[in-house]
């Protein structure tokens, strides 16, 4: 059975981690049979990251399911909804969440689809993702800027987003999608962000908004993107 390719979040880091953990060892290695004793620390400090590599790669394949799995069970979502999805990419928390719900529920992905946010990012590769999965007549997948969101006011019972909104880089393009996912979510809606950092700056803004029941707090190990120092966080608000 063929099986949906979601590929890795942020490919650089462990292509960075790889390159730098071959070159530690190459030098320790190289000043070892030169006879430098000293140069031992060079493989320790190459075994170090690889600890790092591997929690990093636990966490994006492993630990962001672990997370949404327990988000999904603490929420009780409508599953008769239509939500939106926020930077959607080629389908992984965006699926599990349709199916996750059940048979009932519709969502709406939407997406720049920039490989440098996730590797292989595509919409024909998510769209392939969703015949896998058994999804394609409950979702559709739109390309454009969580900026500039092109629906109407109220359209969505509750919007999602994984780890895509920090890529924005300036703050105050970030508000706008923020200020975007209120304006287009229902009253009685709720707003589920899982993200790294800018955190304390997602909670203002939706409390500026008048979001109320808002909610942050970190998802444990599960979310760390190489350690406790670069961990995840989970924000939950809901429209009044």
């Amino acid at each position: 059975m063929k099986k949906a390719k979601y590929g890795i979040d942020a490919p650089f880091v462990p292509v960075s981690y790889s390159i730098f953990i071959l070159a530690l060892f190459l030098i320790g290695f190289l000043f070892v049979s030169a006879g430098h004793q000293w140069a031992y620390n060079f493989f320790g400090y190459g075994l170090f990251c690889c600890v790092l590599l591997s929690i990093y790669m636990h966490t994006t394949l492993k630990g962001k399911y672990q997370i949404w799995n327990k988000v999904l069970s603490e929420w009780k979502l409508n599953q008769n909804a239509h939500f939106l999805d926020l930077g959607c990419g080629r389908g992984a928390i965006f699926y599990l969440i349709v199916k996750t719900l059940g048979k009932t529920v519709k969502g709406t992905g939407i997406d720049l689809w920039r490989k440098v946010d996730q590797s292989g990012n595509d919409r024909s590769i998510a769209m392939n993702n969703a015949a896998i999965e058994g999804v394609s007549n409950q979702i559709q997948l739109i390309t454009g800027d969580m900026r500039s969101l092109p629906f109407q006011n109220n359209s969505f019972d509750f919007v999602t987003s994984n780890m895509a909104i920090h890529n924005i880089k300036q703050k105050m393009d970030r508000r706008k999608a923020l200020k975007e996912a209120y304006r287009v979510l229902k009253s009685g809606g709720i707003l589920i962000i899982v993200d790294i950092s800018y955190g304390k700056e997602y909670k203002a803004v939706v409390e500026e908004l008048g979001m109320v029941n808002v909610t942050l707090k970190n998802a444990g190990w599960q979310g760390w993107w190489s350690g406790p120092f670069v961990s995840t966080y989970i924000l939950t608000a809901t429209k009044c």
